[in-house]
């Protein structure tokens, strides 16, 4: 089996499942697609032959190095075209569909052209309408969790979205990181990224009882900065920040 729509849409489905499941079989996929088991048993056969995956003698399903390189880009390609689409005012089973259809028929360089910032633009700027029109947080994360289900819970879109609703909502501090934590995506990259956005806002240091316990020594396995602390690596940050908009 070359690298047919047939192919790639077996080894999406396969990539998909394996972030939900323990472990991926082909009546999991069966099941997924619709298919008939002796067509997925078929369609298998060929991948495996391909070298796109492996199966254990007890039926499990793994991509191989390049089965896994198919699927993410294909994936990559599906997240993008379908929120793109539904940024456009697409419905979103409309929407889902189209991008199951273009996702194996744009060339790389056609896709590479799209301007992937007006998307994430959009995921931001619909973030901040349900924060305006929502009584209370857990209504908009509701309509944000629906609206991203296609991503994965550490994926840049529905994490902006949560950190959008925690800082809108927050009347606090502590009321911020509660949203933050109960949303229950990238919960410590989220939190530490508004956290940090908050000091900024208030422009004032943070509670004693949230810095005390961290402490400012900072261990890290970068070369060269193998130990340092929060203090030297927030000025570093600022002095690079200060020098690229220098030369922007």
């Amino acid at each position: 089996m070359k690298n047919t729509e047939s192919a790639e849409n077996y080894l999406e489905t396969i990539l998909i499942l394996s972030q939900r499941l323990p472990v991926v079989r082909s009546v999991d996929i069966s099941v997924e697609l619709g298919f008939k088991k002796s067509s997925v048993s078929v369609a298998m056969k060929h991948l495996r032959e391909n070298g796109h995956i492996t199966v254990t003698d007890a039926g499990y399903i793994t991509l191989t190095e390049a089965g896994r390189e198919i699927a993410e880009m294909i994936y990559e390609r599906h997240n993008f075209l379908s929120g793109w689409l539904i940024s456009l005012g697409v419905d979103e089973k409309i929407a889902l569909e189209d991008a199951c259809r273009i996702e194996h028929v744009i060339s790389e360089e056609t896709f590479q052209a799209i301007p992937k910032d007006c998307e994430y633009y959009s995921v931001i700027d619909y973030a901040m309408g349900l924060c305006k029109s929502c009584e209370d947080w857990e209504t908009a994360w509701r309509q944000c969790e629906e609206r991203f289900k296609t991503y994965n819970w550490i994926h840049a879109y529905p994490n902006a979205a949560a950190q959008v609703i925690a800082l809108w909502y927050g009347s606090s501090f502590d009321e911020m990181l509660h949203i933050i934590a109960m949303e229950g995506y990238d919960v410590d990259c989220n939190a530490a990224q508004i956290a940090t956005a908050y000091a900024i806002l208030e422009g004032k240091p943070l509670a004693p009882r949230w810095t005390d316990p961290i402490g400012d020594k900072l261990e890290t396995y970068m070369r060269g900065i193998r130990e340092t602390s929060i203090r030297e690596l927030a000025e570093y940050t600022c002095r690079m920040a200060r020098k690229a908009q220098e030369i922007k």
